[in-house]
């Protein structure tokens, strides 16, 4: 199924990791997105797409120095798709969603 999509333009690269994302895969990015909405709701508007932004901005800078660094690249010889960025956001909202369930909140210890 992957191979089909090989070959062609940047808006089918999606469709193929899609098409590569197993059910543990999704099932964890699940998660990630329960415990995010758990912790969102306990915050701002603002706050949230703060923490949305810098997590999208810093996670995007992250990986991009890491392809040009060569320490890793992605399938399909494309730069950086737009869903890691994306999952930058899942992942700090998990990580404030874990903290807010064992009472920590993380926005207080910000300076």
């Amino acid at each position: 199924m992957v191979s089909k999509y090989i070959g062609h333009n940047n808006s089918q690269f999606h469709i193929v990791y899609l098409a590569l994302a197993t059910v543990e895969v999704l099932a964890i990015y699940a998660a990630f997105v329960v415990l995010g909405l758990f912790y969102n709701n306990g915050q701002v508007l603002e706050y949230n797409l703060s923490l949305a932004i810098v997590a999208a901005g810093l996670g995007g800078t992250m990986e991009l120095a890491g392809i040009s660094s060569g320490f890793w690249n992605f399938a399909f010889g494309e730069g950086l798709p737009v869903f890691i960025c994306l999952s930058w956001v899942l992942n700090i909202g998990a990580i404030c969603g874990i903290t807010r369930i064992f009472g920590i909140n993380l926005k207080d210890s910000i300076i």
